[in-house]
């Protein structure tokens, strides 16, 4: 009961919080405080209903980036008195009015999902799908008797996986492709390396409880040593929402199946991810400023002036109010699309379908920009010098770029059918997974990440969701539902017996 009560005064310490965060950033706004109220209204609703009992995973996460790249931004802004120093924002001025027109699509965008999130537990929901602990029972088997084998291979595949594609080139953010590989085998290395190698690795760890009921450390350093390996190979830093969507699905499991870690066991977990998810940042930060700053890879006469300005910029702000201040919104606010993009579009004058229509045959184009950089803000990137074959761009997200249209009832219409898309994929990925809540929550992150950076060659987007069905399919052939599957694993382990 001491649990119980600690856990619902902390609750509500935090909704108090938040009211707090409602009332002075209503004080500070500058347009009509009613925009401001309904627009709190909206992206904590959405954000609470990420966190109640019929929450899918895919819900959770767009929930909580959408109160990251709105709510949260411009109360930060409203709060604090910083000025604005993020992502260009078109013929946006900061007037009252021009906040109003913001907040007001982005609040029907909001609406959409929630609208959305209301009427699909009675759908499709995972109560529907119990989870049982003799689910996949050949698989189990198979793990079971194979599981050093198993370990050594998936480990010696995506280190190879991950370190060819360091040193080729072959899919890395941002970046041409420095090598072209035969029978299209670029599309399996980003495949792999954007969540197919960490969906086998949802496999492991669902068999590790199923057997175990905990996970071995041999197991912990695999899966969190693919995160690295997978993330670093292709410059991203998003190795820690990576393991935020592992950890969601093995809260759900560990709940489900009424399993507890040992403190022993949650402290060696933190103590190799933290390890890791710091080298990776350290690691990619200095790849990252080697690839697109540094003036020996960049095409332009100007290039050693750009390296100069970097260097100096960091000079004259380090250990100075601005840095700290320019720091804070680069690392925690800034990063989080969302807020920019709706400023931009909502105050662009053209806004029309033929905008829309114009935005949709866009194309990737090497050493260029994107359609919103170029037409609706102007960014700086449209004019930057930039290193060979690298792509520097900003993006409206899914709410601004439905707005390019002009409509309220079209944004209100596709947010509503995109949130049941979404919730869709999250509820076939747990089902074909054989109820597999890590593989869920995975594929709830992937789609709920792709709406918030939406924006850039649109079209394009049929290959992702293509291969997150692809996915789906390759992981329900392993999961145990398949009969194809398990017959082909009963013939491995006939005799085996179940340690």
């Amino acid at each position: 009961m001491d649990y119980l009560e600690k856990i619902n005064k902390f609750i509500l310490g935090i909704i108090i919080l938040l009211l707090a965060v409602v009332v002075l950033g209503t004080i500070n706004y500058p347009g009509n405080k009613l925009c401001y109220i309904l627009f709190s209204f909206c992206f904590l609703g959405l954000f609470g209903l990420g966190f109640t009992k019929r929450s899918f995973f895919f819900d959770t996460f767009l929930g909580g980036m959408m109160l990251l790249g709105f709510w949260s931004k411009l109360s930060f802004f409203l709060i604090s008195g910083f000025q604005h120093t993020g992502e260009a924002v078109g013929f946006f001025n900061f007037s009252g009015q021009h906040f109003d027109n913001a907040l007001m699509v982005a609040s029907i965008g909001a609406l959409g999902f929630i609208s959305a999130r209301l009427i699909r537990p009675y759908l499709m929901n995972y109560s529907q799908l119990k989870l049982q602990k003799n689910y996949g029972e050949i698989v189990t088997r198979f793990y079971s008797k194979y599981k050093k084998e198993i370990l050594i291979c998936f480990t010696v595949f995506y280190l190879l996986i991950g370190i060819s594609n360091l040193l080729l080139g072959i899919y890395q953010r941002g970046m041409a492709s420095q090598t072209v590989l035969p029978l299209k085998l670029n599309s399996v290395y980003t495949w792999l390396l954007l969540f197919g190698l960490t969906s086998f690795s949802c496999t492991i760890l669902l068999q590790e409880f199923k057997i175990y009921k905990t996970i071995t450390k041999s197991v912990v350093i695999v899966i969190i040593l693919e995160l690295f390996s997978s993330t670093l190979s292709i410059l991203s830093r998003g190795m820690i929402l990576l393991f935020g969507a592992l950890l969601l699905g093995g809260w759900m499991l560990t709940t489900k199946l009424n399993i507890k870690l040992t403190l022993k066991k949650i402290s060696f977990i933190s103590f190799v991810f933290i390890s890791f998810f710091f080298l990776s940042l350290t690691l990619t930060q200095y790849l990252r400023l080697k690839v697109f700053y540094n003036p020996t890879v960049i095409t332009s006469s100007r290039a050693e002036g750009v390296w100069k300005t970097l260097n100096s910029n960091l000079k004259v702000y380090k250990g100075t109010s601005s840095y700290v201040e320019n720091m804070i919104q680069g690392l925690f606010i800034n990063r989080w699309v969302g807020l920019e993009g709706v400023m931009s579009v909502s105050a662009y004058p053209k806004t029309s379908w033929e905008l829309f229509k114009e935005s949709l045959s866009e194309k990737r184009v090497l050493n260029g920009t994107s359609f919103y950089d170029r037409v609706v803000t102007s960014s700086h990137y449209s004019t930057a010098v930039k290193a060979q074959n690298t792509s520097h761009i900003t993006l409206p997200g899914l709410i601004g770029y439905l707005y390019y249209t002009g409509s309220y009832v079209f944004l209100f219409v596709a947010t509503f059918l995109l949130g049941l898309l979404g919730a869709t994929i999250d509820w076939l990925s747990y089902y074909l997974s054989n109820s597999n809540p890590f593989f869920a929550s995975l594929m709830g992150f992937i789609v709920a990440s792709r709406y918030i950076h939406f924006g850039f060659a649109p079209q394009r987007s049929y290959l992702l969701f293509g291969a997150i069905l692809m996915n789906i399919f390759l992981i329900y052939l392993i999961s145990g539902k398949s009969k194809t599957g398990n017959s082909l694993l009963n013939k491995l382990v006939e005799k085996a017996p179940l340690e």
